[in-house]
């Protein structure tokens, strides 16, 4: 299950989308798209099909690209280690998941938009768009990362503070499980 959230740009939560089916809009005014390999009862083999199907369309659609995989797991931001920082790069990257949860959120006119993303989703970031990336307290999280070009995703930070109230993964799904009536103690989140 994707969400989306929008904040204002104080970092007050304005509204939440559930996004259950094959694609979710998430601040389209700057491009940024979501989908989610297809799901259901099919043969492993057609999944498997459907799913190269939609890789095959993120890398045409980036043109020449640099793959690479990346795990993130174990120890996160703490007191020590802040959270993620706003960072923005010239070239578009997408990013599928096969592992775990993680949050983007994009800087909009109006705010911030939140994605939560599964593994199952991915997502294509235009290059130009100032987001953050957040992995949680205790990542655990896998992904593929295809970046146009032909050098790889050197991104750099954007210098701006977020809000203090804009949540960070952790806070982001606990407050949806709230919203959503969900158990947290039975959720595993």
């Amino acid at each position: 299950m994707a969400a989306v959230a929008t904040f204002d740009p104080d970092g007050l939560w304005l509204s939440t989308s559930v996004c259950e089916g094959a694609a979710c809009p998430l601040a389209a005014a700057l491009g940024v798209r979501w989908g989610r390999w297809p799901d259901g009862q099919e043969a492993l083999d057609a999944r498997a099909a459907e799913s190269a199907r939609a890789l095959a369309h993120l890398r045409r659609e980036l043109g020449a690209h640099v793959t690479e995989r990346f795990s993130l797991a174990g120890r996160g931001y703490d007191g020590a280690n802040p959270r993620p920082q706003e960072l923005v790069g010239e070239d578009a990257v997408a990013c599928v998941f096969l592992q775990g949860t993680a949050l983007l959120s994009v800087r909009t006119r109006a705010g911030f938009s939140s994605l939560l993303c599964d593994a199952g989703d991915w997502l294509l970031l235009p290059a130009g768009v100032p987001h953050v990336f957040d992995a949680g307290e205790s990542p655990d999280v896998s992904f593929l990362r295809l970046t146009a070009g032909t050098r790889g995703w050197f991104p750099w930070h954007t210098g701006l503070s977020l809000p203090h109230s804009l949540p960070a993964k952790d806070a982001f799904v606990e407050h949806l499980l709230h919203e959503l009536g969900e158990d947290i103690e039975g959720s595993g989140a």
